[in-house]
C-alpha cells in the first residue's frame, strides 16, 4: 500500500504543483479524496520534499480509516464527544479572534524591551552560580581522552563540524543548586578554558570544556533576557487589550449572571 502511495506521489512531483489545476486528486479513501491544495494545507510549513509528502499522505489515508471505523461504531453521536468536540470548536474561534483583534496592538519594539531591561535590572540578576560548557559525549574513554588532549592545545586541529556529526555536543548552561551530586556537579571546580573529564555515565564518556562562569547576584545579560522580557511585555499588552475588548462587548450585549446559585 505505501509503495502505491510513492508512485502516486512521484507522478505528482513530476508534474509540478502548477501545472495541474487545483482539486488534482492525490489519495481516496471511500468517497473522501485528499487534493493537491488539500496535501500542501497538511504540509503547512514543513520542508517541502518526497519524505515529508508521503508521511503526511500516508497519515490522511490511516486517518480517515480509523475515523470510519469509529463512525461505524456510532461514536459520532456520542453525547459527551459531541459536547467535547463543540467546545473545542468554541475555544478555537475564541483563541483566533483573539489573536486577531490583538495582533497589532501588541508588537513590541527592541527598544522597548531595552527600556524594560534597564528599568528593571534587578528582576535579572542570577539567583546561584551558573556555568557554561561544550559537552562532548563519546563512546570509548581512548577517543575521549584523545579529543580532550587536543582540545588543551593553543591551537587545536579539530573539525568541530565533523565532529559534532559523528558525536553528540552540545551547548548548556548548569545552575550549581542543580548539579548536586550528578554527572556534571564537578565542573564548578574549573575554570574558564579549563576542559574536564573524561566522566563515564550511562554507557558514555563525557568531556566538558568550560566556555563561562557566572557568580550568583551577577547579571543577566540583556542578549539572554530579551526573550523573556518580550513575552512579559506581550503578555501585559495582551491582557490590556483583552480587557477594553471584553469591556466593549459586556457594554453592547445583553449579559445576565444569577447571584442565587452563591448564595
Amino acid at each position: 500500500m505505501k509503495s502505491l502511495f510513492f508512485y502516486v506521489l512521484l507522478f505528482f512531483m513530476a508534474c509540478g504543483f502548477n501545472k495541474k489545476p487545483e482539486g488534482e486528486i492525490i489519495a481516496r479513501v471511500g468517497n473522501e479524496v485528499l487534493t493537491k491544495e488539500g496535501l500542501l494545507f497538511l504540509v503547512g510549513n514543513q520542508a517541502a520534499n518526497a519524505g515529508v509528502f508521503l508521511r503526511t499522505i500516508n497519515k490522511w489515508v490511516e486517518n480517515k480509516l480509523l475515523y470510519r471505523a469509529a463512525v461505524s461504531l456510532g461514536l459520532e453521536k456520542d453525547i459527551t464527544l459531541t459536547k467535547e468536540r463543540d467546545l473545542f470548536y468554541e475555544n478555537l474561534l475564541i483563541s483566533s479572534f483573539v489573536n486577531i483583534q490583538t495582533k497589532e496592538k501588541t508588537k513590541t519594539t527592541k527598544k522597548e524591551v531595552s527600556d524594560y531591561y534597564l528599568k528593571n535590572k534587578a528582576s535579572f540578576k542570577r539567583i546561584d552560580d551558573e556555568i557554561v560548557v561544550k559537552q562532548f559525549s563519546f563512546s570509548s574513554l581512548k577517543e575521549a581522552k584523545k579529543i580532550k588532549k587536543e582540545l588543551n592545545k593553543k591551537k587545536p586541529k579539530i573539525d568541530m563540524e565533523g565532529l559534532s556529526n559523528k558525536h553528540r555536543i552540545k551547548t548548556k548552561t548548569i545552575k550549581k543548586n542543580e548539579g548536586g551530586s550528578n554527572l556534571v556537579s564537578f565542573v564548578f571546580a574549573g575554570s574558564v578554558g579549563d576542559v574536564l573529564g573524561p566522566k563515564e555515565h550511562n554507557n558514555k564518556f563525557h568531556i566538558f570544556q568550560i566556555l563561562q562562569k557566572h557568580n550568583s547576584g551577577s547579571l543577566i545579560g540583556l542578549e539572554k533576557a530579551y526573550d523573556e522580557i518580550y513575552q512579559r511585555l506581550f503578555k501585559e499588552k495582551e491582557i490590556l487589550v483583552l480587557g477594553n475588548i471584553l469591556d466593549s462587548l459586556y457594554l453592547n450585549s445583553d449579559v445576565f449572571i444569577s447571584q442565587d446559585f452563591f448564595n
